[in-house]
């Protein structure tokens, strides 16, 4: 059964039913076209008693989704559970307008591995099959280089502190100094990171690294201990 966005060209073909993986591949490609009408009709005319009996959703018309990071990785893969679903199902899932088709297994569920657009800022994730659909706004983090405030010289055996202003509202961030993790936390409500650390007494030049929710999001910057 189609009719989802994930079916390309077959999105507008609802109830339709391929004979097999191959027909359905080329279906999504080009649509039902003159040449292979014939094998869908009879495919759908010999499948849809059978279909009639199998096992409807468990909980109908509760199409969700769960499992959702609080942050998705901009450029990445976005991976969380659709549940909902009637056995054998089709659903698609979307995130900024990236998709992926999943089916529904014996229990209603389905994993999705979605791409999600590489920048940062509020995008839509979305399931929906032909008959419901679950929605939500999500918060995609995208690689940028982290700004920070920090004092540029530090006595020997006195503290450092640093203030991020760059990064999202409830992003993790962790603080090293020299490699060493010396801080970790949650940007607060106000858009504002703050942590102090002892810098001990090993004179010279040291370096700090700020890092946000992912690998990407970073800044380092140094500093003298005098």
């Amino acid at each position: 059964m189609i009719g989802a966005r994930c079916d390309g060209a077959l999105m507008e073909e609802s109830g339709a039913i391929a004979y097999d993986d191959a027909a359905f591949d080329a279906g999504v490609a080009d649509g039902i076209t003159v040449a292979t009408a014939g094998q869908w009709d009879f495919a759908t005319i010999q499948a849809l008693p059978a279909l009639l009996a199998a096992p409807a959703a468990a909980e109908p018309d509760n199409l969700s989704f769960d499992g959702v990071p609080l942050f998705l990785d901009g450029g990445g893969t976005a991976r969380f559970t659709v549940t909902g679903l009637a056995p054998g199902e089709r659903a698609c899932a979307l995130i900024g307008g990236r998709s992926e088709a999943v089916v529904g297994r014996a229990d209603g569920t389905a994993r999705a591995r979605v791409g999600v657009p590489d920048r940062t800022g509020f995008v839509d994730l979305q399931v929906v099959t032909v008959e419901q659909g679950a929605a939500a706004e999500w918060v995609v983090l995208a690689g940028k280089r982290v700004r920070f405030e920090r004092s540029a010289e530090v006595p020997a055996g006195g503290k450092q502190t640093v203030v991020v202003r760059s990064l999202f509202v409830g992003e993790r961030v962790v603080v090293r100094y020299d490699g060493e993790r010396v801080a970790k936390g949650i940007v607060s409500d106000r858009g504002v990171f703050r942590a102090t650390f002892r810098v001990g007494r090993d004179r010279g030049t040291h370096r700090i690294k700020v890092v946000g929710q992912f690998a990407d999001r970073a800044g380092t910057k140094s500093f003298e201990v005098r």
